[in-house]
């Protein structure tokens, strides 16, 4: 596996986390893993904020103390913060108190910089265990995945991120990242992405805003 890689969500279900949103509503929802970052994320956000997109940011802690004037840019301009763990590394792999600590640091951070506290939490390349769901939930958090992954860290070109962009639906979580090789891939592929799913009648909404599934997501 490579370092930073998002392989796939955990193979074994666990109740509670959430994958997809009520399929007939017609909304969609971008997330973008590991940032902020001072090179990919401005041009991320000139993109969102032309294209009237808001989006869920699943940010690693360590880089919101770095980088907090973005971080409260995405706020400003109507974005969602989430939380993406302290260290980005595989929660599975932890004791319950090091799963706590990387879950309510970067929650805490994020309070502190952005204002608000998250609700939303999402593991390092998608591996949970029910140790790492309750941690999140105790930490007043729910577990999001995607339904939608667009390797786009993988630096496949804009057309086959745009491929996999276009599968979104009714419901989606669409996994996305801040910080690519070829970042400007991932931003060619959106522009018309986002186009396009507006034209099948799609509309996008932070996570937070997704209606939930009325059952486990097809």
């Amino acid at each position: 596996m490579l370092p930073g890689c998002v392989i796939l969500a955990a193979d074994v279900p666990v109740d509670g986390v959430v994958v997809c949103g009520d399929r007939t509503s017609g909304k969609v929802s971008l997330t973008f893993d590991d940032g902020p970052d001072p090179v990919t994320t401005p041009p991320l956000l000139e993109l969102l904020r032309d294209k009237g997109v808001p989006a869920t940011f699943f940010l690693v802690g360590q880089r919101v103390e770095a980088y907090p004037d973005l971080v409260r840019r995405m706020r400003d301009e109507g974005h969602e913060l989430a939380d993406h763990s302290y260290h980005h590394v595989h929660l599975t792999s932890l004791g319950g108190d090091g799963i706590r600590d990387e879950w309510v640091s970067t929650r805490d951070a994020i309070e502190r910089i952005g204002g608000r506290a998250p609700v939303l939490a999402r593991p390092p390349w998608g591996y949970y265990d029910r140790r790492v769901v309750d941690a999140a939930r105790e930490a007043g958090m729910a577990t999001v995945v995607w339904d939608v992954i667009t390797y786009d860290y993988l630096s496949p070109g804009t057309d086959a991120v745009l491929r996999k962009v276009l599968e979104a639906r009714g419901g989606s979580i669409v996994l996305l990242h801040e910080r690519t090789k070829r970042d400007w891939e991932q931003r060619a592929a959106l522009e018309t992405a986002v186009d396009t799913l507006r034209s099948r009648g799609l509309d996008f909404v932070t996570v937070g805003d997704l209606p939930r599934a009325p059952e486990e997501c097809d």
